[in-house]
């Protein structure tokens, strides 16, 4: 059971932190914004412990140190490095503070704290019923409903293990760059590749998010996040918001419910 912690006063400031598949996204909560952000390739987690030290140093006395992983193994490690620079508890969302959302699914416990993060945080910003599409190494496109409960998602390959798995299951297909293509009729196999991979996800992010409003009733608020987001925002023109940041901000929105300081500026 995770057990609510009792504060007398929430920090001011807080280094949040994002471990997903790939890589690490670390970020300064300061009075409702985040600053500082940089990403960390999990390749290269060694580098983690500079980044760390670096952002420590940035914050002033009233600070914490707040996590959310889908990497079980990864976050050992980052709780050791961090507690050897900082002397801090790295306080992880989904263990020592509770998820920041409701979750009205059948096994809210099978949903990975990253995409809860994501779909409260754009909750926290709209305040009405919102999709998140999150691009990262997997696409996840979630839901909240109108009373700010998460409702379920759907979860399919990201562009990079899509192109990774066409070069690696096929004969003659070549590994390609992940990038903007010039149009949907690609002129050549690489061109193709590239055009199924950024029209069919476009594509599904906007059925689903259609599928979405047929059971809210009416048409929620887009939210794109991850890596490739950039990438899709002038051609997914259901779009309303492009958030770099949303998990980040998330994790900090899970620390302040916790602490039962709802306005997470204060």
């Amino acid at each position: 059971m995770i057990a609510k912690a009792q504060p007398t006063k929430p920090a001011e400031q807080l280094l949040v932190i994002d471990i997903g598949n790939t890589s690490i996204a670390l970020g300064i909560w300061d009075h409702g914004e985040i600053r500082a952000a940089a990403t960390v390739a999990c390749s290269e987690f060694d580098s983690i412990r500079e980044v760390i030290t670096d952002h420590w140093k940035e914050l002033g006395a009233s600070k914490r140190i707040v996590a959310c992983s889908v990497v079980p193994a990864r976050l050992e490690q980052l709780e050791t490095v961090a507690a050897d620079v900082t002397g801090e508890k790295v306080l992880v969302v989904g263990d020592e503070l509770p998820a920041p959302i409701d979750a009205k699914i059948e096994k809210p416990e099978s949903v990975g704290m990253d995409r809860l993060c994501c779909a409260a945080a754009a909750y926290a910003t709209e305040g009405r019923a919102c999709v998140v599409a999150d691009l990262g190494t997997a696409i996840t496109v979630d839901c909240v409903d109108d009373g700010g409960h998460f409702i379920g998602g759907a979860i399919f390959p990201g562009f990079g293990l899509q192109a990774g798995v066409l070069a690696e299951r096929t004969a003659l297909l070549p590994q390609i760059a992940i990038e903007r293509p010039s149009g949907p009729l690609g002129q050549d196999t690489e061109q193709a590749i590239r055009s199924g991979i950024f029209y069919g996800s476009i594509g599904a992010i906007r059925r689903l998010v259609e599928s979405y409003s047929d059971i809210l009733g009416h048409w929620p608020a887009l939210f794109l996040t991850g890596n490739d987001a950039p990438l899709v925002a002038e051609s997914l023109e259901i779009a309303d918001r492009v958030v770099p940041n949303l998990c980040l901000r998330g994790v900090a929105l899970a620390y302040f419910k916790a602490y039962g300081a709802l306005d997470s500026k204060s």
